[in-house]
C-alpha cells in the first residue's frame, strides 16, 4: 500500500530535503537542493520536479498546499544546512575571494552597515540582533560570493538567473509586505534605511523614496517608492544589480528580502508610526 500524506498545512523544508540526492545537479531548474526543498515545501514546485526522487517521496509529498513563506522554524533549519556548508570551506580563502577582513578565525561581513562575524563552525556573532533569514544570507554569501563589483545596472528579480522560479514567494514575502509597511510607516522606514547607511538617490531616480542599501557587501538593493497621487495607487520598485547572483545565489535574494521585511515588521510593531 502506498504511503500517502494529506497536505493541509505547510511541510517543513527538511522533510523534503532528506528525500533529495543533495548533489545540486540543477536539473530541477533551481541552483541548489536547498532551494528546491524550500520551493516544494511551500507548494511552488512539485517534488517530481527532481528527476531522481523516489516513488515513495512522490506519493508522500503529492498535493502540498501553496503557502506564502517559510516560518521561522523552517528558516532555522536552513541556517543549520548553511552552517554545515561553511564548515567545508576555508574561511581565510573566502575572505580573500570576497575582499573582506579575516582575523582570529572569523570572517567579518558588514550587513546593513553593521559588522557581523562568522567562524568556521558557522556561528554568527554581532553587537546587534539579526534574524534567521538574514543569517542564511550571510552564510550563503560567505560560501558562494565571488566578490564581483556591482555594474550599476538595475533589474528585477525575474530578470536574474533563476529569478522567475522564486518570484511568487519573493512577491508574497518580500515586495507585497514591504509595500504595505512603507504605505503605513513611510517616515519610520526612511529613517531606518538611513540608520542602515542607505544612500539617498532621489536625484537619480525621482520618487518620494529612492535609496540604495547594502544588506551585504557588493549586493546593493534599490528601494524606490512613490506615494499615492492624483488617484493613482502608491508604487514600489525593488531592484537588484545585474551582478547580484554572482555574489549571492538567487534563493539568497529571497531570504534577503524576507529578512528585511521581518526586521521592518518587528520595528513597526514595537515603535508604531
Amino acid at each position: 500500500m502506498k504511503k500517502e500524506r494529506t497536505m493541509t498545512a505547510q511541510v517543513a523544508y527538511l522533510d523534503v530535503f532528506k528525500y533529495l540526492n543533495k548533489t545540486n545537479c540543477k536539473e530541477c531548474g533551481l541552483p541548489t537542493c536547498v532551494a528546491f526543498a524550500v520551493a516544494v515545501s511551500q507548494g511552488s514546485r512539485p517534488i517530481t520536479g527532481c528527476p531522481y526522487v523516489s516513488d515513495e517521496a512522490a506519493d508522500l509529498f503529492a498535493g502540498i498546499e501553496k503557502t506564502s513563506s517559510a516560518n521561522e522554524e523552517d528558516v532555522r533549519d536552513v541556517v543549520k544546512q548553511w552552517q554545515a556548508e561553511i564548515k567545508k570551506i576555508d574561511l581565510a580563502q573566502a575572505a580573500k575571494r570576497l575582499g573582506l577582513p579575516y582575523k582570529d578565525g572569523k570572517l567579518r561581513v558588514d550587513m546593513l552597515g553593521k559588522p557581523f562575524y562568522v567562524n568556521q563552525q558557522g556561528v554568527i556573532s554581532a553587537d546587534c540582533h539579526t534574524n534567521p533569514w538574514l543569517s542564511v544570507v550571510l552564510l550563503a554569501y560567505a560560501c558562494h560570493g565571488k566578490g564581483v563589483e556591482p555594474k550599476g545596472e538595475w533589474v528585477t528579480l525575474r530578470q536574474l538567473p533563476g529569478g522567475g522560479d522564486w518570484y511568487r514567494l519573493f512577491y508574497q514575502r518580500g515586495e507585497k509586505p514591504l509595500h504595505n509597511i512603507i504605505d503605513n510607516y513611510f517616515d519610520m522606514i526612511s529613517f531606518m534605511l538611513s540608520i542602515f547607511q542607505a544612500r539617498d538617490v532621489t536625484d537619480e531616480y525621482p520618487a518620494d523614496l529612492a535609496m540604495i542599501v547594502y544588506p551585504v557587501p557588493k549586493v546593493p538593493v534599490l528601494i524606490s517608492y512613490s506615494k499615492p497621487e492624483d488617484g493613482l495607487d502608491s508604487n514600489l520598485n525593488l531592484l537588484f544589480d545585474v551582478s547580484a547572483t554572482e555574489n549571492l545565489i538567487t534563493d539568497g535574494l529571497y531570504f534577503l528580502t524576507a529578512g528585511l521585511v521581518t526586521m521592518f515588521e518587528r520595528i513597526a510593531q514595537t515603535h508604531g508610526k
